[in-house]
C-alpha cells in the first residue's frame, strides 16, 4: 500500500491510521524526525504498528 501511494495511486490512508494515534504519530515525526521509524514506534504506545506511522508519514508526504 506504501508503494501504491508514493508511486502516485490513490490510497485512502485513514483506513490505516487509528484516529485516536493520528495526532500523537505527527507529534512524534515531529520532535524526532521521519529519517528513521525505530524511535518513532519506540516512543508510540505498542499497538501503533509500522504501517500507521508510515501511513501518516505518506499522508503527510515526509516519506520518499
Amino acid at each position: 500500500m506504501v508503494r501504491c501511494g508514493l508511486e502516485g495511486y490513490q490510497v485512502n490512508w485513514d483506513t490505516m491510521i487509528p484516529k485516536q494515534y493520528e495526532t500523537l504519530i505527527l507529534e512524534k515525526i515531529k520532535e524526532l524526525g521521519a529519517e528513521r521509524l525505530k524511535p518513532i514506534k519506540d516512543a508510540l504506545p505498542e499497538e501503533v504498528d509500522y504501517l500507521a506511522i508510515k501511513a501518516v508519514l505518506c499522508k503527510y508526504k515526509k516519506l520518499g
